[in-house]
């Protein structure tokens, strides 16, 4: 693996597109639509949690935990509301973007502002529910960059 290296001076310009139209597009659709069966699954856990409640002792959930604290987080600072759960994912997807164009910027600027845009465009705008997959991709992403960028 190549070590990572900052941005070409001549390159920040489509890093500020990349970034652009990735805030576009995650605040354009970040409460466009919803899966009621999970997001209101996730919702009434994390309610629950921010109610004292225990997770897997009162109240039972598929899932080990990280993303109902997270939810319940979220719920916690945005207020209790569906779209509350939607402001960690969001950023989450944003910064795994703008990863991917660091990550990239290296094997062309053009083709870095491509992939980080469809990350988001083809990514989790085509399922855009608060799932424990797209947070597991994100720690994933961040590991691969944080890889990337640490000397061997």
């Amino acid at each position: 693996m190549r070590h990572l290296s900052a941005p070409h001076a001549g390159t920040w310009p489509l890093l500020l597109v990349a970034v652009l139209l990735n805030a576009a597009l995650v605040w354009n659709f970040h409460d466009q639509h919803w899966y009621v069966v999970d997001e209101g699954n996730y919702a009434h856990v994390a309610e629950r949690l921010l109610a004292g409640e225990t997770l897997h002792l009162d109240v039972q959930d598929v899932h080990p935990g990280y993303i109902n604290f997270l939810n319940a987080a979220a719920f916690k600072v945005f207020g209790i509301d569906l779209r509350s759960l939607r402001y960690p994912l969001m950023a989450a997807a944003f910064t795994q973007a703008i990863l991917a164009w660091f990550f990239l910027a290296g094997r062309g600027a053009l083709l870095a502002t491509l992939a980080s845009v469809a990350s988001i465009a083809l990514g989790v705008l085509q399922f855009l529910n608060p799932t424990a997959h797209w947070y597991a991709l994100f720690v994933t992403a961040v590991l691969v960059a944080w890889l990337g960028w640490v000397p061997q």
